[in-house]
């Protein structure tokens, strides 16, 4: 996979979970940028319920596999970790399958490219995934 695929997320987005028990969705923005001078995407996420982290992902060649595509993440509870990545065909694909922490995500990018509709999911038996929470993304710039 080529990193310019990813170059319809480059922009500002807002951002609402669905979280279940919250009556209200979660709010939140995010940005896609290129690196200045290239190579590798940084995504920049802010949430406004104190519940949810904020952080930094970067997004590139996978170190000794650059045909693999990585999400560095990076939050402000200390927390960092790898996700596999992809943007195919309009749709966003994000996954980790670890034994500490094994989560999905799939979300579909409208045909105009303002939306991003999507789901998590997580693993926590190592064998049965189920819904996490759902999200929508809508492009500001």
């Amino acid at each position: 996979m080529r990193l310019d695929a990813f170059e319809p997320l480059i922009g500002d987005w807002t951002i609402e979970i669905e979280w279940p028990g919250q009556d209200e969705p979660i709010r939140g923005a995010t940005s896609y940028a290129w690196l200045e001078g290239g190579g590798y995407v940084v995504q920049r996420s802010t949430m406004e319920h104190p519940d949810f982290p904020n952080a930094i992902m970067v997004i590139g060649p996978a170190v000794g596999d650059r045909e693999r595509i990585v999400q560095h993440y990076f939050d402000s509870r200390g927390i960092a970790r790898i996700y596999d990545i992809s943007f195919d065909d309009g749709v966003l694909g994000i996954s980790r399958d670890d034994a500490d922490f094994a989560q999905r995500y799939r979300g579909r990018i409208s045909d105009d490219g303002q939306t991003i509709t999507g789901a998590w999911e997580i693993c926590e038996d190592g064998a049965t995934w189920r819904h996490d929470f759902a999200g929508t993304y809508t492009k500001v710039a």
